[in-house]
């Protein structure tokens, strides 16, 4: 299942080219179908897939628009709002990703957008931390992790229970030092704002502050971290 496919899909079935003859409309509604089917949709029923279809018959028969095509043209664009609307990263992470290699790698790459972003706003120093991930093997999730000094963030991939971050208490960079992990949802993550706030408290509660906002304190390029991402497990 592709996201993106349904934004494609909704867009298509509001705005179909007015001057299809009778053949352009059947390419046009057999592409809608395709669109739905891998987005996960019902390619025969979906609303939009029935609006293309009384968007063809009007066209071809130049009958006015009836009170149906109305009331799913308001579905299809409430839909293409809430698709606006919509963070890329919450979007993937409603979806089974670990057996989709390129859903799983285009969800990393947002986790690792996300996770800058809460950190510019929660003023730590770029130097202080380092992206990496973790695709794992086929079926797996994977997890992308933002690592600095005594701490590290991990967001994961969802399958059965929905994706995750977790923020973890660290010992020398790289192993957890066994403290329960303080766990927010994917959504909190995206509100930068909120989620650096509480990251910002977590963090002196743990007494690592000074390790992330500290230039004098910064990892040292021979520490084993690097700026490039790491595929682990491959």
């Amino acid at each position: 299942m592709y996201p993106d496919r349904e934004y494609r899909f909704v867009l298509a079935t509001l705005d179909p080219i007015p001057s299809l003859n009778e053949a352009g409309w059947y390419i046009a509604i057999q592409h809608a179908m395709n669109d739905a089917e891998a987005a996960g949709l019902d390619a025969v029923n979906d609303p939009g897939v029935r609006l293309l279809r009384l968007k063809s018959t009007s066209a071809q028969s130049a009958s006015v628009e009836n009170p149906e095509m109305t009331e799913l043209q308001n579905i299809c664009q409430k839909r293409l709002a809430k698709l606006r609307r919509e963070p890329t990263l919450a979007l993937l992470g409603s979806y089974d990703v670990a057996s989709d290699d390129k859903l799983k790698q285009w969800f990393h790459a947002e986790a690792r957008k996300a996770l800058v972003a809460m950190a510019d706003k929660a003023e730590i120093d770029p130097r202080m931390y380092q992206l990496r991930h973790r695709l794992g093997h086929r079926y797996e999730p994977g997890s992308t992790y933002m690592v600095g000094k005594g701490f590290h963030i991990e967001v994961t991939a969802g399958r059965k229970f929905g994706a995750n971050v977790g923020l973890y208490k660290t010992k020398d960079r790289d192993y957890l030092t066994g403290d329960t992990p303080r766990w927010r949802s994917l959504l909190q993550l995206l509100d930068t704002a909120d989620y650096a706030l509480w990251l910002k408290d977590q963090l002196r509660l743990m007494q690592i502050m000074s390790n992330i906002c500290s230039p004098e304190e910064a990892l040292d390029p021979e520490s084993g971290l690097t700026h490039s991402d790491e595929r682990i497990g491959q």
